[in-house]
């Protein structure tokens, strides 16, 4: 093993030998049909904007979450409104917009067309320059 990769990561990788090259062919036609697809949608906006995770983070030990009542996995639970831009390559950003009820923080994502980092950056700059959210931080939990 190579102690420089994370057990979670050397697993992804070493699950990648059980694919055979019809579904990595396959896999590439689907992204090419996506990003044509998101030069389309880029004709006409400049930047998407989403939440960053569909949930607040659960905690560090949980191995399984439940999103609108479906039980799933952690990583692709938290991964699944990030995943997509960098399948397609496609430049994202994350900054604050708030916190739950429980204090945990939420973040928006802010994505672009390929090589807009600087669009996307002002956005978020202008997003920032308009909120005070990255100036907060998360009320502290009760003792008791």
């Amino acid at each position: 093993t190579r102690p420089e990769l994370g057990a979670d990561i050397r697993g992804r990788l070493d699950l990648g030998v059980l694919f055979p090259a019809t579904a990595y062919i396959k896999a590439q036609r689907v992204r090419r049909y996506l990003q044509e697809s998101f030069r389309e949608t880029f004709k006409t906006v400049d930047v998407l904007v989403t939440p960053t995770l569909p949930i607040t983070a659960p905690r560090r030990d949980a191995t399984s979450v439940s999103i609108d009542g479906v039980s799933m996995p952690v990583v692709p639970a938290l991964t699944r409104l990030t995943r997509l831009y960098n399948f397609l390559g496609l430049p994202a950003i994350t900054v604050p917009c708030g916190f739950s009820q429980e204090g945990l923080p939420i973040g928006l994502q802010i994505a672009g067309k390929p090589f807009a980092e600087a669009t996307i950056l002002r956005v978020a700059q202008a997003h920032e320059a308009n909120t005070d959210w990255h100036k907060k931080e998360p009320p502290l939990p009760r003792v008791e």
